[in-house]
């Protein structure tokens, strides 16, 4: 036995002695029994006031621990917490238990944060010893004091689907930065989804994401495409109207085959020019010269010069230098149509020197009429060679066939098949013709925009909208969609071919403009950003466990294009109505747990409205289809019509009950249309940098995830 148990019990012992006594005497009992009765009451009163002080210190190191946990998930990028993160919420566990509170030193107090079991939780434990005042008479010297704190991001079923401006503006680095609007988009975004989370694999509490990027026109074809009752080209030999060109053909005979060929018909032959020297050389002063048989007198004297010139001379003789060559083809005559034989001209050549005979007569005396002199035989040869040639013809008989020939372009409205473009992704290009051109005429474009089409066409996704109501503008009166506005409603489903969607075909988009012609697959006008298609969009999809593919998603997003929000608004709409074209993917019905589904349109711009009226968007040409305006509406007109249409999705898409989140990226300010979308004035913001479009991105996804304490 120890010597503490030993006193305790001689204590007790004493103690009973002392009581069996006081209760055998009557002198000053009432004085013992108040003292002892003190004991007691001693011990229940210090027992409060130090439980008192141990309750006070457990509630305030719980706050602590609670506040240090939520300061660390609020703080946290990724799915588990930095030692930045885990010193800020250090820095407010000591904000809220301070030195010395309720006489607790702070090396009394120790505590520890780090990340919980679940993804995305902070974990939290917190000690504190306190030293017992009057509870020190009872023995009782020290308590400790533990608690426990965790702190998660709470997720309902929640659908997000992004609506992002990836026009070409977006490749520009705000002053100040060292990264694109792009890049820091991309960097937001994923902060976003590192913030909210994956969600759950199965039951309550999954997140789905989807993505709309836009320019002139959304990139929607890949989920749409297959459905015969939403897209033209889903069915074979379904047409669409575009500005194009169509080639008017005329019919060419040409000759398929001849026959034998006749044999040759000589015409007269020919010399080339030929050149004599300059002196002639004489025969002999006496005697004759035989020439071909015929003797002639070399000299005669004493003879006037007219008997000189009447004497007879031999003709000039011919000597060749080369053999005959030929008969070679010179030239062939086409038969007009429909003549039944075809002429070959030939030519025979031989090259010749030729030798000249004459008299020539040389004054000896006299004059006049009694002038007499000498008559000189004499010859003279060319200096060089001449060629003789000899034509000659042939026939032969024709046999005609026709085929047809391009004799010019017509730039129209125009149907095209686009069956095969859209079931196929390639088909034949009908504004490429790839047969026989009429002088003058060719595939190629003239003007600005150049470019020769090729023999195939492609489709990359993107679509154009049905025609709706091009009366709608800035002065149209409240923000109702008409029923009839096919290119605008959210939860629209085609009735007919009029109302479906088409492809996007820039291919096929072609513009007659003075003398030159405008082609808008050119790269004249892709480099104007008035044929862009941006990155193909994506439906609602969960990426529990595929983080990768996330970030894969958003690593691929491009810029390029021209800006019409309209288009991405309603598409990001469409795609996340529980009521419209996927109801049977998108309703509370398919949410797992019964839970409903929190909706949220997440729409990131850098710009305002961009319209050119020979721009090819979802609305086709403006300038000549009129479908999102009058043909004669300029540039400023059509961007008001655009705005008051994107007012009116934007409170389309607020009416089935979605969250919408606005965010004005590297602008000053939010044009009115664009504060009106948002859901409140706190659902819309501007980030001028990298850091802020970050930051609010994070506090979106945190705002929607709902930050709170699981423990």
């Amino acid at each position: 036995m120890s010597n503490s148990d030993q006193g305790q019990k001689s204590a007790r012992r004493h103690s009973r002695g002392v009581l069996a006594r006081l209760l055998k005497s009557r002198l000053g009992n009432t004085t013992m029994i108040t003292a002892f009765a003190a004991v007691p009451i001693l011990g229940v009163i210090g027992g409060g006031v130090d439980a008192a002080r141990g309750y006070a210190v457990k509630s305030r190191l719980q706050h602590a621990c609670d506040s240090g946990a939520l300061a660390i998930r609020r703080s946290m990028s990724g799915a588990t917490p930095t030692t930045a993160d885990i010193a800020e919420g250090n820095k407010f566990f000591v904000f809220n238990f301070s030195q010395d509170m309720f006489g607790v030193g702070p090396t009394a107090v120790t505590k520890n944060f780090a990340a919980g079991t679940a993804p995305g939780t902070v974990k939290g434990t917190a000690a504190a010893q306190i030293d017992m005042t009057l509870m020190r008479i009872f023995g009782w010297q020290q308590i400790t004091v533990n608690v426990d704190c965790e702190a998660t991001v709470s997720v309902p079923n929640t659908d997000v689907m992004f609506v992002l401006d990836v026009t070409g503006s977006m490749t520009a680095t705000p002053s100040g930065d060292t990264i694109s609007k792009l890049a820091a988009l991309k960097l937001a975004v994923k902060d976003f989804y590192a913030e909210l989370g994956a969600g759950t694999a199965s039951g309550a509490g999954r997140v789905r994401y989807g993505f709309v990027p836009y320019s002139a026109t959304v990139n929607v074809g890949n989920i749409i495409k297959n459905n015969a009752n939403w897209f033209l080209g889903a069915t074979t030999g379904d047409t669409a109207p575009y500005m194009t060109r169509t080639p008017n053909l005329g019919t060419e005979w040409y000759i398929a085959s001849y026959g034998a060929e006749s044999g040759h018909t000589y015409g007269a032959a020919y010399d080339s020019t030929y050149n004599w020297p300059g002196s002639w050389t004489n025969y002999g002063t006496s005697g004759t010269t035989t020439i071909s048989g015929t003797a002639y007198t070399n000299r005669v004297t004493n003879i006037t010069s007219a008997t000189c010139s009447a004497r007879a001379i031999p003709a000039a003789t011919d000597a060749s230098t080369t053999s005959a060559v030929g008969p070679t083809l010179s030239s062939t005559v086409d038969p007009t149509y429909p003549a039944t034989t075809s002429t070959r001209y030939y030519n025979t050549t031989q090259n010749f020197n030729r030798t000249q005979y004459g008299y020539g007569w040389t004054l000896t005396s006299g004059s006049g009429s009694s002038a007499r002199g000498t008559c000189q035989f004499r010859r003279r040869v060319t200096t060089s060679a001449f060629t003789r040639t000899t034509p000659s013809t042939t026939t032969r008989t024709v046999t005609w066939a026709s085929r047809p020939i391009l004799t010019s372009w017509t730039y129209n409205i125009a149907d095209i098949d686009v069956s095969a473009v859209v079931q196929n992704g390639t088909a034949p290009n009908p504004t490429y013709w790839g047969g026989v051109f009429q002088s003058g005429q060719s595939n190629g474009t003239t003007g600005s925009s150049g470019g020769t089409p090729s023999a195939t066409m492609s489709w990359g996704g993107c679509i154009e909208e049905p025609p709706g109501v091009n009366t709608i503008t800035a002065s149209t009166v409240g923000l109702s969609i008409p029923s009839n506005a096919y290119d605008m409603l959210i939860d629209h489903s085609p009735d007919n071919n009029a109302q479906k969607w088409r492809p996007y075909m820039p291919e096929l988009q072609y513009e007659s403009s003075g003398s030159g012609t405008r082609w808008y697959a050119s790269s004249y006008y892709v480099g104007l950003g008035s044929s862009a298609c941006p990155s193909a969009s994506s439906k609602l999809a969960s990426y529990n466990g595929n983080t990768a593919g996330f970030n894969a998603y958003v690593d691929g997003l491009s810029a390029v294009g021209g800006t019409y929000h309209d288009i991405g608004l309603i598409w990001g709409a469409r795609l996340l109505s529980p009521t419209g074209l996927f109801s049977g993917e998108n309703s509370d019905a398919t949410a797992p747990g019964g839970f409903q589904i929190s909706r949220h349109l997440v729409f990131m711009t850098d710009g305002t409205i961009d319209v050119k009226t020979w721009n090819n968007s979802a609305w086709g040409i403006p300038q000549y289809q009129g479908r999102d305006g009058q043909t004669s509406d300029g540039e400023t007109t059509l961007e008001a019509n655009h705005s008051k249409r994107t007012e009116m999705i934007c409170e389309a898409a607020k009416s089935k009950g979605f969250t919408i989140w606005v965010i004005g990226f590297g602008i000053t300010s939010l044009p009115t249309a664009l504060s009106n979308c948002a859901s409140s004035a706190d659902h819309a913001s501007i980030a001028s940098n990298s850091t802020a479009i970050r930051a609010r991105f994070k506090a979106i996804a945190e705002t929607i995830g709902g930050l709170r304490l699981s423990e």
